[in-house]
């Protein structure tokens, strides 16, 4: 039995890009497909330029791994994206989305123009509160372009940008490890990411400076080696080296470390609340010795994080376990629950492809019908041919089932001409998407639009007007004035009307409670919307 294709997910770190992509059967994973393409040494990324080598890496990994289907999850670092935790009422996800947009605008620093958030829900609500916990997260829009760029090179199709401490968290949760209060380490080349878990859920995520190559150089400047002699040595003895001599840049390397799992500790302890345990994962985590360290330096108790190793083995665990778990997360995620910095241009693009694809899919599938059908009856009427040359008693019955063909080649006209009529008509539905999305992008910032409602105008208004209602809440009385221009300059509304504003509660801020109504004209719909509306109104 052939198991389902996850999404590859890739994650260009120091050294190298990597990808995995996991295969499920069911509810089981089954395999993961892993690769990795080496980048040139000392060689950094700017995600903001486009560079060969890193399309190079990315093309030598999804050869190596055999990836298949052209989906895509791309992993930022930590270090490029700005988190916020906080609690939202329990809403719909459009509506969460807006107040996310709100809440970045106003914690995050950076432009709303050149920032991208996302957001997800961390846990279930709160009973004392009813509030939600959770996770805001804003990328710029430069950063995540280049990813998108990156993708486009390597003919592959966006349908997710998580970030590495979301990943850790991610695959935390799909070993079902006991909730208590812990620290989860993703040691790399360049960097850490610690995350901060309690009660099952992330509480913290920070990035801190200092990795693998940092480490290395302290064993060239405390043994005397070359870089490369450097790097075979911390990888065959590790901190082990600290009992057996005083090696100075070596022991500072693993005190700072310890120091900064301290440091996070004592930010977030209280007294009911300590973390207990380090959860260990990354290249860097199989280092000899590195758990002995942390455990005589920190009081915690430290343990490994992989994937598990019926899949992967520790070595390769420890390398692809944050693409491991972004895969899998994707293929586990309902649509719109999981955090997505994708551009929302490059939304909108997929929703359109997405939706090309149905209908070319949907072509298909009649032309193979018919041509099944007229092959079929071909093949009937040259069998009875053969029949009438060699059987002369059977002449009057062939004559009658060339009649009969003829009989279906007209149905099957007439059939191909309502095909044409459906394909026509049901393109005019899609004029109200095309609006509603204009009105989204029009809309002042901080608008929350709850009610949206089509309705036939008076007769006196036009045979085929409609009157579209709103209904919403904002900010304040000029954000609701501003959100009545912005829609009087949209092609095809008009007679927009404000028609009630009043003030209310929302939470622990006041809002502006607004309804309006727009007039929709005859040129404001498509021709093909209009003569189906006709057909309409000749049926009732």
């Amino acid at each position: 039995m052939r198991g389902e294709e996850a999404p590859i997910a890739i994650d260009v770190g120091s050294r190298g890009v990597k990808v995995a992509q996991v295969i499920t059967r069911g509810e089981r994973l089954v395999e993961v497909r892993c690769g990795y393409g080496q980048l040139p040494p000392g060689f950094v990324w700017a995600p903001e330029k486009q560079d060969r080598p890193v399309e190079e890496a990315l093309a030598r990994a999804l050869e190596q791994a055999e990836a298949k289907g052209r989906r895509a999850v791309c992993i930022l670092p930590r270090h490029q994206v700005t988190l916020r935790f906080t609690e939202f009422p329990l809403a719909r996800s459009e509506e969460m989305a807006k107040m996310a947009s709100l809440e970045a605008e106003q914690h995050i620093p950076l432009p709303s123009a050149e920032m991208v958030v996302g957001y997800e829900a961390l846990g279930a609500p709160r009973p004392e509160s009813a509030l939600v916990p959770v996770l805001i997260a804003a990328a710029r829009r430069a950063v995540v372009q280049g990813y998108l760029s990156l993708l486009s090179a390597a003919d592959l199709e966006p349908q997710q940008i998580t970030f590495d401490g979301l990943c850790l968290f991610k695959m935390w949760q799909s070993q079902a490890i006991d909730p208590e209060p812990a620290f989860l380490l993703d040691l790399g080349a360049r960097g850490m990411v610690i995350n901060l878990i309690e009660g099952g859920l992330l509480r913290m995520s920070r990035t801190v400076p200092g990795g693998g190559e940092d480490l290395s150089r302290a064993f060239q400047s405390d043994f005397g080696l070359s870089l490369n002699e450097a790097e075979e040595m911390k990888q065959a003895r590790g901190l082990t080296v600290l009992a057996e001599r005083k090696a100075g840049a070596v022991a500072g390397w693993a005190e700072v470390l310890a120091a900064e799992i301290r440091r996070s500790a004592m930010a977030f302890a209280t007294q009911s609340t300590r973390p207990t345990r380090v959860y260990l994962s990354g290249g860097g985590s199989l280092l000899p010795g590195l758990d002995r360290s942390l455990e005589e330096a920190t009081g915690l108790r430290v343990s490994s994080l992989f994937p598990p190793q019926n899949l992967l083995p520790p070595q390769q665990g420890a390398v692809f376990a944050l693409p491991y778990a972004a895969s899998l997360a994707a293929s586990r995620a309902r649509k719109g629950e999981a955090l997505n910095l994708l551009l929302p241009e490059a939304v909108a693009e997929g929703k359109t492809l997405h939706r090309r694809r149905a209908w070319l899919a949907a072509g298909l599938a009649v032309g193979v019908a018919l041509l099944t059908f007229i092959g079929g009856s071909y093949a009937t009427l040259r069998h009875r041919e053969g029949i009438l040359s060699r059987t002369t008693p059977k002449w009057e019955s062939a004559r009658r089932d060339l009649e009969q063909a003829g009989v279906l080649s007209e149905e099957r006209n007439r059939l191909l001409s309502q095909a044409d009529f459906l394909v026509t008509a049901h393109k005019g539905k899609h004029y109200f998407l095309d609006l509603l999305l204009e009105i989204h992008e029009r809309a002042p910032k901080g608008i929350w639009l709850t009610s949206l409602m089509m309705e036939k105008a008076p007769a006196q208004a036009g045979k085929n007007a409609r009157i579209l209602q709103i209904a919403g809440k904002a900010p304040d009385n000029k954000v609701v004035a501003s959100l009545v221009s912005a829609l009087s300059e949209i092609p095809g509304l008009k007679a927009v009307n404000l028609q009630s504003a009043k003030a209310a509660q929302f939470g622990d801020k006041r809002v502006v409670e607004f309804s309006l109504s727009c007039e929709l004209g005859e040129e404001a719909e498509p021709a093909s919307a209009r003569e189906a509306a006709k057909k309409e109104e000749k049926a009732e």
